[in-house]
């Protein structure tokens, strides 16, 4: 089944990206870095997350987002 209203990048994303909150090694390695690194692009606001207690999750269509934002 095909959505009229997705946008072609929105197929291009990874399905497990698309549904829930992501967590910080998954988010990790959709970007292909360390944890340490996304938790630097955080502390540095660089990267949206979203605090549950003391665990970090991520929007998939923030790391979209960001990733769309440093493509050269």
């Amino acid at each position: 089944m095909c959505d009229a209203h997705a946008s072609p990048a929105a197929e291009e994303r990874p399905s497990r990206l698309r549904d829930g909150l992501v967590t910080l090694r998954r988010a990790a390695g959709y970007l292909g870095v360390s944890d340490k690194t996304v938790r630097r692009l955080v502390s540095a606001r660089k990267l949206p997350s979203i605090r549950v207690g003391r665990v970090l999750r991520f929007q998939p269509a923030d790391l979209f987002r960001f990733v769309e934002a440093w493509k050269e």
